[in-house]
């Protein structure tokens, strides 16, 4: 990812060079290795780095993203060189005159103030949460990153005692915080940090909590009215399950715009009730359920409503369902995706998962896909299946394409597909008559494509801009290196614009050899070698 500033006497636009450099940002919660060669974030950083070195009208700006986000702080302290340091007693020593430390200090500031978002997947170490209070003493403020927006704290390895040291981090320009791995033992932080966070009349947009959860924890989350982004994943529920009493203050939270639950802290009897008020929110977007295909029925379906009188989801757009065991009975029973239809008026994207494992499934007769045509009212954008079975052939694959064309983002991913359906049934139609899909991911098998004799559509008829296939065959014929050269080729005549084809795992031998082709055939595309004349004359 090289970049190249060349230093001309003309006026630089930094808001152009703004929305360049944010094309180099990186988040560490997301997964930077591509293909297990490069580490995007050490390279987007020396690019970056190589921009605030080169260009002295950039310099400010590459700074801001270099200190962005950050895993730790303790590299400020190279500002003070070796009068800075830590002690074997446990304290920070500062060698130094106040003219020099003042200078210094004011230099800190300028960085910390480019920090907007912390993220400490280890809890930070005693010598870390000490440095801070010692800089707050130093450049005599009582908030670290004044401009600190997101704040990410993993209390596994939490001390009890030590929630005092995280004030610094807490800033009035704080909007999003999660809580991970909260424990028994790590709940004071949990209640210090928000409690602070209140006192100061922070307006939390985000919150997530994942750990041991308790009423008194549920009711501290759901103090912020300003909240538009909720997520509560127990890991257990103490002393008892949630009731609807203590669920009542959802109503309150009239700016939800996206909400994750799992449904196994909450008593049955408070299920339908969840839903009711769920649905009562008025810009609820995103709703993302974990839970047993009973609970999730009795929730967003309210088994214990009159269907004609039930009220609806009038305004979300993303459903993802994460079932804990095989909803089959409820796919056939309820009718699943003719409820999802009629209860769900706007939804454009849907994602259905079974996790976990609950031994073999002893379904016979498994659905059929065409079932999930029920939800054809619905101009769906982006449909999702994986983990539950479903009677999978290329005519049903067609058939939902065919009932919305407009359809970018098709995975079906069933828990077995040891032998998949051939390739060139379903492609060819989809690269004549799908012109939004962009991600696809099927039980395909490529074996049929490794033969050069597969005659392509005209360049006219190619109409699917396909840029991620994802294979989802768990047992993959074995093929030649020349067989896998002519599968890759095939498919970039099916798909010129497809850039990457992923397994159904990391492992995947098979996908990993046709990225790296496909990869091979972009780059000599995209930069085609040069012929010297010379080297091809006759002698």
């Amino acid at each position: 990812m090289p970049i190249a500033v060349v230093q001309t006497s003309t006026h630089i636009n930094r808001d152009v060079w703004r929305e360049i450099l944010c094309y180099f940002r990186f988040s560490p919660n997301k997964n930077e290795l591509e293909d297990g060669v490069h580490n995007h974030v050490e390279i987007k950083q020396r690019a970056l780095l190589s921009v605030a070195l080169t260009c002295l009208e950039l310099a400010e700006l590459a700074l801001d993203e270099i200190w962005r986000t950050m895993t730790t702080i303790e590299p400020v302290v190279k500002v003070f060189g070796g009068s800075f340091r830590f002690c074997p007693e446990g304290y920070w020593e500062v060698d130094m005159s106040p003219t020099g430390l003042d200078v210094l200090a004011s230099r800190v500031q300028t960085y910390l103030k480019r920090i907007q978002y912390l993220h400490f997947q280890c809890f930070p170490s005693y010598k870390q949460l000490s440095m801070w209070q010692t800089l707050c003493s130093l450049m005599k403020v009582t908030v670290l990153c004044p401009n600190l927006r997101k704040l990410y704290l993993d209390l596994q390895d939490f001390t009890p005692t030590r929630e005092p040291l995280l004030f610094p981090t807490i800033s009035a320009s704080l909007e999003v915080i999660s809580f991970i791995n909260v424990g028994e033992g790590s709940d004071t932080a949990v209640y210090a940090v928000l409690n602070v966070v209140r006192a100061h009349n922070v307006r939390l947009t985000e919150i997530t909590y994942h750990g041991t959860l308790d009423h008194k924890r549920l009711r501290q989350v759901l103090l912020f009215s300003s909240l538009r982004s909720m997520a509560v994943l127990p890991t257990e529920v103490r002393p008892a399950l949630l009731s609807g009493s203590e669920l009542s203050r959802i109503t309150e939270l009239q700016a939800l715009r996206q909400v994750e639950l799992d449904m196994s802290s909450i008593s049955g009897s408070a299920e339908s009730l969840l839903g009711q008020q769920l649905s009562n929110l008025p810009v609820l977007l995103t709703l993302i359920l974990h839970g047993t295909p009973g609970e999730i029925e009795n929730c967003i379906f309210n088994e214990n409503t009159d269907e004609s009188s039930a009220t609806g989801f009038p305004s979300l757009q993303y459903l993802l369902v994460k079932f804990k065991s095989q909803p089959q009975a409820l796919i056939r029973r309820k009718s699943l995706f003719s409820h999802i239809a009629s209860r769900f008026p706007k939804i454009h994207t849907l994602d259905i998962e079974k996790i976990g494992a609950d031994g073999r499934d002893k379904t016979k007769e498994p659905p059929r896909l065409k079932s999930v045509l029920d939800l054809k009212p619905r101009l769906m954008k982006k449909i999702k299946i994986a983990g539950i079975p479903f009677d999978l052939d290329a005519e049903g694959v067609i058939a939902l394409l065919r009932a919305w064309p407009q359809l970018e983002d098709l995975s079906l991913h069933p828990p077995q597909s040891p032998g998949g359906y051939p390739a060139p049934v379903v492609l060819s139609y989809i690269c004549s008559h799908n012109s939004a899909l962009r991600s696809l991911g099927l039980p395909l098998d490529l074996s049929v494509l490794r033969h050069p004799s597969i005659t392509p559509l005209k360049t006219s008829q190619l109409v699917c801009p396909l840029m991620r296939l994802d294979l989802f065959e768990t047992e993959p014929p074995s093929l030649t290196v020349k067989e896998k050269l002519d599968v890759v080729r095939n498919l970039l005549a099916y798909f010129p614009r497809l850039s990457v084809i992923r397994g159904p795992n990391t492992g995947s031998d098979m996908a990993a050899d046709l990225q790296a082709m496909l990869t091979a055939f972009r780059d000599i595309i995209a930069f085609p070698p040069s012929r010297p004349d010379r080297l091809f004359r006759l002698p």
